[in-house]
């Protein structure tokens, strides 16, 4: 076998007898902040003549245009011609004797490690998420509520991108009694029924953006792509995060930087950088500066109120609220008093509603010993503005891009592969998937038979699935009361796990703590027939009612119409708008016997109170921990020498078969220079879904919107499909196999129309592998009558305070 290194194409000289092993490690795939897929050990290369060329002579320092040994160099690893692995080559060191270099030192990496670097620390709030952005108005907000904001983007509808919830930084009660006007800072009865005043002012409420977005436009900004074989399918596809700026209840606010773009210096030096725009001016004994920053109103805005806030290297030392054109003091700002030396200024305006303006600068500098006007100079810039716009990456969570990407791939125990050939493509999958996917190779005639080791392997005694400490209201309430904040999940491996006294595992503690926070939603009741109405809100607030920021929270979002109980939603005109329905968060994908939900545990769904047995432990989690578990686990290790056609093909979701006994593969190490093969394995316990059609779930709930849902089945490729009548028809719902490289035709696209029946409809939809094997998915679409009331009231918007206790009767 004639094995190859090349380093940006070119050939890299090797010793015969250096030892190169190539690992790959379950672990690291598990891992998107992991520094590679497939990596070696530090090995050294010649410093033949070749070589140095390569590596421009990097031992002498004193070289221009030496060898950039601080970054990773693309490279490849060829086997007999054949491309075995691509990646980085990094130059670790040089080995020098008498002067001379005898030899580098490097390490190979896999493609993996170069997301990672490509994201850098950037945070999601650097993301172009433009396309998102709305008018912050009651109109948006009620079509965010009742459905989704209506979008487009290049002329194509993104509608259902951004919707809104009752999440609020206030305490919402369900009372339709007329008299009842509770409608203050901490709480607010929203019953249409009730009093004048009540309801749900519209800028209590808060954007969510579907989280397949913020995959979006990190694949865009940062031209990688994800493959579509878990990001595509219902579970991910309903998710949406809440966009929650602050800790205040105020409406949202939109600031402005104010730019320039021209200068009339009038004999001045250029204090104002257009690129920049920071103006920067030197205090010095013989100089001292004033500098005005205001806005000029545009026709038609002289009303609009506005707040200039003043900078000063980056510190606010002005701030002034008004209308109209401002020319007095409370507008400039003086060095008069501050030590000699450069200091630089800019400013913002902010504003509540749109707000068309020219900024404008003044700066006049004054000769200290005599008070006189040295020169001056005036900036100005084109028609600015502040819009009431919902400027998406001024409301995301404060949050690293590779710290949400490793939130979700822990969330799901996903796994992330660099694909050898396409340069930023990387597959993604649940980890129960990717094994799905995986084939069989009775390897059993290339082991070495006569020495292999068996060990305990690695064994857990407390697991522990958490999400960030909770900070509103019913989670500390939760909290408390169960030891463990909602969605969290702690458990105690014992030698008998019927019996909670029996002595504990001898083994290891496994952690798991995203970065993501729960909000623990209340099913609203009607206060005078105390039955549940199916308002479903989420109080944004601490136990003293004061409004708190979680961090970032995902939920599942439905459209349900509410038990003939209808709310009230006050515009921006004050007036009252009835619905009959609305989004609702949920922690599940549906309303009943949900197929997926964003929790670990099992605690009842806020909607019918019913346990939520499919969760993220049971659906991603249960079937790892039970195999490391198993008292027949155990790691083998073997020696062998595969050939070369299934050395280039062999995947870590593979199945080596070994004298009948089925092993997944844990690590394996493989000498490119020798050809040996070092494996590390465990007991394959479900051999069953090796080639066969597997999906998480198979019943699959969608509500009555017609929309197309995606689910990941493996191994469906050449699959046929039989809808089975239940009595509803079968027209309803189309099928059809995504054909496309990126998901190797195991994404099934089901297409539903609207249900406008009065009831829910349901069949059955019978797949056959091509192998002949038979699963089936149960299909439910549920009935709507979701309704937005014609009828408004118009109402005083003077708020009427009253005390907790009365506002909770």
């Amino acid at each position: 076998m004639v094995t190859e290194l090349k380093i940006l194409g070119s050939k890299v000289d090797l010793y015969k007898d250096e030892n190169i092993d190539v690992i790959n490690s379950v672990l690291d795939i598990k891992d998107i902040t992991k520094n590679t897929n497939a990596f070696t050990r530090g090995f050294t290369v010649p410093a033949s003549a070749n070589n140095n060329q390569l590596f421009k002579h990097y031992y002498d320092a004193d070289l221009d245009n030496s060898f950039d040994a601080r970054t990773k160099i693309s490279a490849e690893i060829l086997l007999d011609g054949i491309s075995f692995k691509t990646g980085f080559i990094q130059l670790t060191k040089v080995n020098v004797k008498k002067n001379k270099p005898t030899s580098y030192t490097v390490n190979f990496s896999g493609k993996l490690n170069g997301i990672k670097q490509t994201l850098r620390n950037d945070k999601l709030k650097d993301l172009n998420l433009t396309a998102y952005d709305h008018s912050y108005n009651s109109a948006n907000v009620l079509d965010g509520l009742t459905g989704s904001v209506p979008l487009n983007l290049d002329g194509v509808s993104i509608e259902g991108s951004i919707i809104y919830n009752l999440l609020a930084k206030k305490q919402y009660f369900y009372t339709p009694d007329p008299d009842n006007n509770v409608q203050t800072e901490t709480s607010a009865n929203i019953a249409f029924e009730g009093g004048d005043l009540v309801g749900v002012n519209w800028f209590d409420l808060r954007p969510s953006l579907k989280l397949i977005k913020i995959i979006e436009a990190i694949e865009t900004d940062y031209n990688i792509t994800f493959s579509r074989h878990f990001f595509d399918t219902i579970e991910f596809q309903g998710l949406f995060m809440w966009l929650n700026p602050d800790g205040k209840r105020d409406a949202l606010k939109f600031t402005d930087n104010m730019t320039f773009d021209t200068i009339d210096a009038s004999g001045s030096p250029p204090w104002m950088d257009l690129s920049t725009n920071i103006a920067t001016v030197e205090r010095s004994f013989d100089k001292q500066h004033g500098l005005s920053f205001s806005p000029i109103f545009q026709s038609g805005y002289e009303d609009v109120e506005y707040t200039v806030n003043i900078f000063r290297d980056g510190v606010l030392v002005r701030t002034y609220t008004d209308t109209g054109i401002i020319e007095d003091t409370r507008s400039t700002v003086t060095d008069f008093d501050l030590p000699y030396g450069s200091y630089e200024y800019t400013a913002t305006v902010t504003t509540e509603e749109a707000f068309l303006y020219t900024p404008r600068l003044n700066i006049v500098e004054y000769d200290e010993g005599f008070f006189d006007t040295n020169v001056g100079e005036v900036d100005t810039g084109a028609i600015a503005n502040t819009i009431s716009t919902s400027i998406i990456r001024n409301v995301i969570p404060d949050m690293k891009i590779i710290d949400f990407l490793k939130g979700i791939f822990n969330m799901f125990k996903l796994v992330i592969i660099a694909d050898e050939t396409i340069d930023g493509y990387y597959y993604v999958n649940t980890l129960e998937g990717y094994y799905s996917e995986g084939v069989s190779y009775d390897v059993t005639k290339y082991i070495d038979l006569e020495n292999w080791e068996v060990e305990r392997g690695k064994i857990l005694n407390e697991i522990k699935f958490k999400f960030q400490e909770p900070t509103t209201i019913l989670n500390l309430q939760y909290e408390k009361n169960e030891g463990f904040g909602f969605g969290d999940l702690e458990l105690t491996l014992r030698s008998d796990m019927n019996d909670p006294t029996s002595e504990m595992l001898d083994g290891e503690s496994f952690e798991i703590e995203l970065p993501f926070e729960q909000i623990v939603y209340e099913n609203l009741k009607n206060t005078e027939t105390r039955s549940e109405t199916s308002i479903i809100i989420g109080t944004v607030t601490d136990e003293l009612l004061e409004p708190v920021s979680p961090k970032a929270h995902i939920f599942y979002n439905y459209q349900k119409a509410y038990n003939s109980s209808n709310i009230a939603f006050i515009n921006d005109a004050g007036t009252k708008v009835s619905l009959g329905g609305s989004n609702i968060p949920l922690h599940g994908n549906v309303i009943t016997n949900p197929s997926y939900s964003t929790t670990f545990s099992n605690p009842p769904n806020v909607f019918d109170g019913v346990y939520m047995e499919n969760n993220l432990y049971s659906n991603h989690y249960e079937n790892y921990i039970s195999d490391i578990f198993n008292i027949k686990k155990r790691t083998w290790k073997y020696k062998s020498y595969l050939p070369l056609n299934i050395m280039l093909k062999l995947g870590l979701n593979d199945t080596l078969i070994i004298k009948n006994r089925y092993y997944r593969i844990d690590k394996y190490s493989y000498n490119i220079i020798t050809g040996e093969t070092n494996f590390e394995l465990v007991n394959n316990f479900d051999t069953s879904i090796v080639g066969a059609l597997k999906t998480i779930s198979n019943y699959i709930f969608t509500n009555a919107s017609a929309k197309t849902e995606s689910v990941y089945i493996a191994n469906l490729t050449g699959s046929t499909f039989n809808k089975v009548d239940l009595g509803h028809g079968t027209s309803w719902v189309s099928v059809v196999a995504v054909e496309t490289a990126a998901t190797q035709e195991n994404i099934l696209e089901l297409t539903f129309t609207a249900n406008t029946l009065p009831s829910q409809r349901n069949l059955n939809l019978e797949i056959t592998s091509a192998k002949g094997e038979l699963i089936t998915l149960y299909l439910v679409q549920y009935a709507s009558n979701l309704t937005v009331d014609n009828t408004i009231i118009t109402v005083d918007t003077t708020l009427i305070t009253a005390d907790n206790e009365q506002a909770n009767n």
